[in-house]
Order: C-alpha cells, then structure tokens, then sequence
C-alpha cells in the first residue's frame, strides 16, 4: 500500500493524505509520524483530509491494525493538535472507521463527503471559523 501526505497550501493548516492499495501496520504507524511532522512544521493545529476512495483494506483489517498500533500519542486520535478528520469517500470502510474513532473517542471532529473539493471546503470553513475567534 502506498500513501502520500502534503499541504494543501503554505498559508493553511490542512494536510491531504491519499491511500491507495491495503493498509498496513506500517503504513498506518508511518500516517501518525507524518501527523506529528506536519503539526510540528505548522504550528497550529492540522486539518486531515484523508482521501480513501482507493483504498483496498476492509473495516476488520483497519480494526486490527488499529489495535497493533494502540497510538495514544501525538499524532493520534487523542491529540488535540488535530482539529478535524474529513474523510473523502463512499466506501463502507470509510464510514465504519469514522464511526468506529468516534465510539473510542478522538479529540477532534470527523467529516465525510464523497467530493474532494467539497472536504476542502468545509475544512477552510472550520478553520476560517477558528482563527476569526481568535482574532476576536
């Protein structure tokens, strides 16, 4: 399996992640690192925007991969300095993951839209909804 991860901009803090192929332990062990990279790179917290309409694996496999990897630190589901996880995708996998990270807990909210510009959009919306209550 193979993914790549980038910024969408240099002026926001929104990461694109694409997959293609069936997720591994490695992989998803390699996803974490490269969350703590770019919240560290960035400075603020990161929107994730994880296209998986390529992605092979079944919900079971992500579930045992999940377990493996028990992350519980930066990078992971329960770090605050990820703000919002869209998803963007039809598949099954997709929503049972979602609903799957919401049931353990995540420190921040998930999406789901089968439209990548769509996903864009809501996550500079929640951004630009986070920064003017700072700048308020």
């Amino acid at each position: 399996m193979t993914f790549v991860s980038k910024r969408l901009t240099d002026n926001e803090p929104i990461v694109v992640f694409t997959y293609e192929g069936k997720l591994t332990l490695e992989v998803f062990k390699n996803v974490i690192a490269d969350n703590v990279r770019y919240i560290r790179e960035i400075g603020e917290p990161i929107y994730v925007i994880a296209d998986v309409r390529n992605l092979e694996s079944t919900f079971m496999d992500m579930l045992q991969i999940m377990q493996e990897a028990r992350q519980e630190g930066e990078g992971s589901a329960h770090d605050s300095n990820i703000k919002m996880l869209i998803f963007v995708g039809s598949t099954a996998f997709a929503r049972m993951y979602r609903d799957a990270m919401q049931k353990r807990g995540t420190a921040f909210g998930m999406a789901m839209f089968e439209d990548f510009d769509k996903a864009v959009e809501a996550a500079r919306f929640d951004y630009s909804l986070k920064k003017d209550k700072k700048t308020s």
